[in-house]
């Protein structure tokens, strides 16, 4: 049985990075490690530091033209926004896979 889920957004950089997500969030104490997926559920300058040791970014809602969104794509690293219940649908830890050249996330556990 496959359990996988898929979930869309708007490119704004492409790439593909695979790795363990962090789900930002007032409940999560887990320190954030180098080339963990940033998982947010807006786009917030405060999280624009951990951009500098993240593999990917997946934002819930943001605009395009959102301050973390194009950092992210300055530093060249896989992002996308709109990414509706993103941080509701991957939970912190598990891996999952960034497709941006295609606009989707995998979740794969």
């Amino acid at each position: 049985m496959d359990n996988n889920k898929t979930l869309q957004g708007i490119v704004i950089n492409p790439g593909v990075y695979k790795g363990k997500a962090y789900v930002a969030g007032p409940d999560n104490d887990r320190p954030f490690d180098k080339g963990d997926i940033l998982v947010i559920p807006h786009s917030n300058p405060k999280y624009s530091l951990m951009l500098l040791d993240a593999g990917a970014l997946v934002c819930e809602s943001g605009a395009v033209m959102a301050h973390i969104c194009i950092v992210a794509g300055e530093i060249g690293i896989p992002c996308m926004t709109q990414v509706n219940d993103a941080t509701k649908a991957i939970k912190d830890g598990s891996y999952i896979e960034v497709h941006a050249d295609q606009g989707e996330v995998l979740v794969v556990g």
